[in-house]
């Protein structure tokens, strides 16, 4: 994966790849109900919301763009759209 060569507007944040319904602790959302999980790949700079490297969940429908970048894909959404962000046990 390679980082977008993109500065990234206030409340924005990347998701890398499509997302799934199952997350990677096996929570799965229901399909009907339009939400994925993914891992952040960038944040705008000044963020506390979010890291890169969070586990996240968002709805489908809060994608701002789908974007491809030396063959691997990326969502822009904002942050604010997150609705939780997983903790993996250690």
């Amino acid at each position: 994966m390679a980082a977008l060569p993109v500065v990234l507007p206030s409340g924005s944040v990347l998701i890398y790849g499509p997302g799934s319904t199952t997350s990677s602790t096996g929570i799965t959302a229901f399909p009907e109900n339009q939400f994925n999980f993914g891992s952040i790949s960038q944040v705008y700079d000044g963020c506390s919301l979010a890291t890169a490297g969070d586990l996240v969940m968002w709805k489908t429908t809060d994608v701002q763009s789908k974007l491809v970048y030396s063959g691997w894909p990326y969502l822009l959404i904002d942050v604010e759209k997150i609705k939780l962000a997983e903790e993996i046990p250690l």
